[in-house]
């Protein structure tokens, strides 16, 4: 399966001590850019048809790694079966639905394109380039303890939070290119990013044929 996320708005490098104005922390901002990417996962889960039909089928509440669409007239009964966003998210303390995960048998190779603003300094914009990927990567996978949260960042109005990916460990491959923002800006954390994702199967099975 192959689709393309973007992002428009302040990058800042990882591990920064950087607080705006508000009060918002580096947490903050890396949950900002996860609730972007929430907004685009959520698109994609609705409109797709595979992943929209894609249902997890559960005998007894335990999970039997078996995929079937909705409407089938063999399998298990409908009672034995749920969405797969569903599945994921209760596989996710009932917070999260990783697109590219384990359970899965997913990883995914990321190619990034980058807009980026060039300070006085010729060289200020791609000098810190790397760590702000890292920080993008770090928006695509679901925070790993409550500290990842930030303090100033609302969840969705469901409570639940479509992520690309468990962890950054489901990355297979990754490249990126910058170029400079022609435009005047007068934040130099600025970047238009387009991400294009391409999941992998491995193995293949029943249960992720689907993302092939």
């Amino acid at each position: 399966m192959e689709f393309k996320l973007t992002y428009e708005g302040p990058l800042w490098a990882k591990d920064s001590q950087k607080r705006a104005p508000d009060g918002t922390s580096f947490a903050d901002h890396k949950q900002h850019l996860r609730r972007a990417f929430d907004l685009q996962l959520r698109v994609l889960w609705n409109t797709n048809v595979f992943l929209k039909e894609a249902q997890a089928e559960k005998k007894g509440g335990v999970d039997t790694r078996q995929m079937w669409r909705s409407g089938a007239f063999f399998g298990p009964s409908a009672a034995e079966r749920e969405p797969l966003a569903d599945a994921l998210k209760r596989r996710h303390a009932g917070a999260y639905v990783p697109m590219v995960c384990s359970y899965l048998d997913l990883s995914c190779d990321l190619e990034i394109d980058a807009l980026v603003v060039k300070g006085e300094d010729e060289n200020t914009a791609f000098s810190d380039f790397d760590n702000r990927i890292k920080t993008l990567i770090d928006g695509l996978r679901k925070p790993k303890n409550k500290q990842e949260l930030g303090q100033h960042s609302q969840p969705p109005e469901d409570g639940v939070l479509f992520v690309l990916m468990e962890d950054d460990n489901r990355i297979r491959s990754l490249s990126t290119k910058s170029s400079r923002f022609l435009e005047e800006h007068n934040d130099v954390s600025f970047a238009k990013i387009w991400i294009t994702v391409r999941t992998k199967c491995s193995p293949v099975t029943f249960l992720n044929a689907g993302f092939l």
